[in-house]
């Protein structure tokens, strides 16, 4: 395994706290490197995607996880199975440990003691199985090691008919400890929005049980992060950590990038919410998406 490591341009100037802990990378890799990603993701990853049923629907995201790469043997891009490979590693955790280190203390003091505790341990770090399998399928899975990393190449299918966006804002699941969003933009690809937002609350944040965002009038926008070429956003995963994607042009691109996370399924959660089962607000955000407000 080679390491391909999306943190290797990594300086303190990329590095923010507000609105909560998260860093973004202009340029991750040299020219050379992600040429070959961006070849083979062409190449030989856009065949993977076009197996699963759901590359039928528009502005759709498709994911291979990284279980479904590494072992595949059939796919012929050593590149991104090194690359996958990688940043399921012990190596990598503790790469975004180190950068993340001081927040992770202050915000999430239990999920520090344990990473203290027993980063030394043979079980502390293994791929994530089964991606398709239902929450309590994967907790049952994945509850040898304290924490799973998954590495997930993916694309979202060509939006046509109006701007939409994926999905408002929200924080990830509590089993999250971080995301990472790759992009590999198609250079052809001059639509508008599908960007990462980052927001601050105003108030205390309610969340329905899907961790979307219910009282949207109480979030302002802090910061835009643009879905670009070779450029990447990542954040630590806490109940501060809200975010969503902009609306999308229409326009028949798909957009390419790669999702990296970690999880922990030996708690019920790495920390708590603020969740709210307000029927009334729940139908009022739908009908928002509906509408596309």
């Amino acid at each position: 395994m080679e390491k391909i490591s999306i943190l290797n341009n990594f300086d303190k100037s990329k590095y923010f706290l507000d609105p909560y802990p998260h860093l973004i990378i202009d340029k991750v890799f040299d020219d050379k490197i992600y040429e070959e990603l961006e070849t083979d993701f062409q190449k030989y990853l856009i065949n993977e995607f076009q197996r699963k049923k759901e590359f039928l629907n528009e502005n759709t995201r498709v994911q291979l996880a990284a279980s479904e790469i590494s072992k595949n043997k059939n796919l012929k891009s050593k590149i991104w199975k090194d690359f996958v490979d990688y940043h399921c590693s012990k190596e990598f955790f503790l790469e975004f440990f180190k950068i993340f280190e001081n927040e992770i203390y202050r915000l999430l003091p239990d999920v520090y003691k344990k990473i203290q505790q027993n980063q030394s341990k043979e079980n502390f770090i293994e791929m994530r199985g089964g991606y398709h399998k239902s929450r309590a399928e994967l907790a049952k899975q994945n509850s040898k090691c304290d924490f799973v990393l998954d590495c997930q190449p993916s694309i979202t299918t060509p939006n046509i008919n109006g701007q939409k966006s994926v999905r408002g804002p929200h924080v990830d699941s509590p089993f999250k400890l971080y995301a990472g969003l790759f992009y590999l933009r198609n250079p052809k690809d001059q639509l508008e929005g599908g960007d990462i937002v980052l927001y601050k609350p105003k108030n205390k944040v309610k969340f329905n049980n899907k961790t979307n965002v219910i009282n949207y009038n109480d979030l302002e926008r802090s910061k835009v992060f643009k879905y670009g070429i070779n450029n990447l956003v990542m954040h630590l995963n806490t109940p501060l950590t809200v975010h969503g994607v902009s609306k999308r042009a229409t326009g028949n691109f798909n957009r390419n990038l790669v999702n990296i996370i970690a999880e922990s399924y030996r708690e019920d959660k790495l920390f708590n919410l603020n969740y709210q089962n307000n029927i009334f607000a729940n139908i009022s955000n739908k009908f928002k998406k509906y509408l596309n407000l």
